[in-house]
């Protein structure tokens, strides 16, 4: 069996088990979101994947219901122009984001929902996050050959600091990931994910 099809077989399988043990955790994640807001607990948001091809993503709302989304481009830009080498992804104490969704988005549960995507193949278990269409346009011609592959839940980047990397950092980790694919890798990045949000870097 060839790796994409082995990696395939993987993420059906993974996915429906999780998605079925996971049922009460998204029950209780859905209940704290809609008491600490209003809004629905559930969004779809578009995101760029494979081949560049756009494709909506779903989420648990961790912001309040219509956040501008201005103030994440525009920290992305500015991290384009010039400080992308030497400031984290992160946007700090950003004020769109609510009680609960501090702490959904510290241990990734706002991605739970993620795991439809990779079902219905949108996504992979391991791969580059997925971008939005803002963030892509940021991006050079190396750092687009993350398109080659699938987005995924997680990745080199969400094990090597998640959001305290460096835009540059993780351009060059998705890179890494695309140059250097295998099941043994994808294995190994699934095996540090738990640690890596135990520790809750980069959250």
């Amino acid at each position: 069996m060839t790796y994409t099809a082995t990696k395939r077989a993987i993420d059906i399988l993974a996915a429906v088990v999780l998605l079925v043990v996971s049922l009460p955790l998204w029950i209780i994640v859905a209940i704290a979101v809609r008491i600490d807001s209003h809004g629905r607990a559930l969004f779809w948001q578009e995101r760029v994947g494979m081949g560049g091809e756009h494709f909506r993503i779903l989420k648990f709302r961790s912001m309040e219901a219509g956040a501008d989304e201005g103030v994440h481009r525009r920290h992305h830009v500015q991290l384009a122009n010039g400080s992308g080498g030497s400031r984290p992804i992160r946007l700090e104490d950003d004020p769109r984001v609510t009680r609960t969704g501090r702490i959904i988005r510290r241990w990734s549960l706002d991605e739970l929902p993620n795991l439809w995507n990779v079902l219905v193949g949108d996504m992979s278990l391991v791969g580059p996050r997925p971008l939005v269409p803002y963030e892509v346009e940021l991006l050079d011609a190396e750092a687009l050959r993350r398109f080659e592959v699938k987005p995924g839940i997680t990745g080199l980047a969400q094990v090597n600091g998640r959001l305290d990397i460096t835009a540059d950092g993780r351009a060059n980790l998705d890179v890494t990931y695309v140059d250097e694919r295998s099941v043994w890798l994808d294995v190994k990045i699934l095996l540090r994910t738990l640690p890596a949000l135990v520790r809750n870097r980069g959250a």
